[in-house]
């Protein structure tokens, strides 16, 4: 009973998150946003630290801004369940981090694990779908959730494994100019 008690109270805790990313997202004012101060807030928070201490989470954001326009709490609660992904599923290092590629910015979670295989990752991101490595204490809404920002703010959610054979997941928006409010 008890652990189906907090099963049940993490559960309500993503579908309020998800509830509250999706609102913001229709209602919040559009702002100037360093990617970089997110991964920042997320990695000093130090969750990770106390939750999953036998894990390197390493902080990669660089010293240019990597800036778009969004909501910095949807943002950092998103980047937060990419991170409880990473931590549940993947293997250490994990790291951190936020990146301009051309027009588009940036902010990532990257494990040293291989991720899900194909016919899984293709599945990923869908509202209660766990995959197939997940845990019977998982909601299913992490990534759900990271989506819902990312199409609030007209970004997209990239899963993908790397060339290093690691695996990555990030949220992708178009990068404002310098200098455009």
């Amino acid at each position: 009973i008890q652990a189906r008690t907090a099963s049940l109270g993490r559960l309500l805790d993503q579908l309020l998150s998800q509830a509250l990313v999706i609102h913001r997202g229709d209602s919040a004012r559009r702002e100037r946003v360093d990617l970089r101060d997110i991964a920042l807030d997320v990695f000093e928070e130090g969750d990770h630290a106390v939750l999953n201490p036998e894990f390197d989470v390493i902080l990669d954001i660089g010293e240019d801004p990597v800036e778009v326009l969004a909501d910095a709490q949807s943002l950092k609660e998103a980047l937060k369940n990419l991170l409880n992904n990473a931590l549940k599923y993947g293997r250490s290092p994990v790291r951190i981090g936020a990146s301009l590629e051309g027009e588009r910015a940036s902010i990532w979670v990257e494990d040293a694990g291989g991720g899900p295989v194909d016919g899984v990752l293709a599945e990923l991101g869908s509202r209660f779908n766990k995959g197939a490595r997940s845990r019977q204490s998982s909601s299913g809404l992490g990534l759900a959730i990271a989506h819902s920002v990312a199409h609030s703010f007209d970004g997209e959610l990239r899963l993908e494994k790397t060339t290093s054979n690691s695996f990555r997941a990030a949220l992708v928006f178009a990068a404002l100019p310098e200098g455009r409010a």
